[in-house]
């Protein structure tokens, strides 16, 4: 974090702390912590979910591929 950033941080949290005041500060911060992990969760099962249409799809080609191939060599003719 370069040192503009850390001023910035700073200045956020001193305009917080007089906007929302020091009683009601923690929890307003608990409240955006539960929030934050909350859309993390539902970010993390929607990629899972993604990751396995993904990977069903993969495996769907992979069956389907195998499925021509053993098509072509069974209707092979010996010479």
């Amino acid at each position: 974090m370069s040192f503009a950033g850390g001023i910035e941080i700073f200045l956020i949290g001193v305009l917080a702390l007089v906007i929302i005041g020091p009683k009601d500060l923690p929890k307003v911060l608990f409240a955006c912590g539960r929030f934050y992990q909350m859309m993390k969760k539902t970010a993390q099962g929607f990629l899972a979910e993604f990751e396995q249409i993904q990977n069903f799809a993969e495996v769907e080609e992979l069956s389907k591929t195998r499925k021509e191939e053993n098509a072509k060599t069974t209707t092979r003719t010996p010479d």
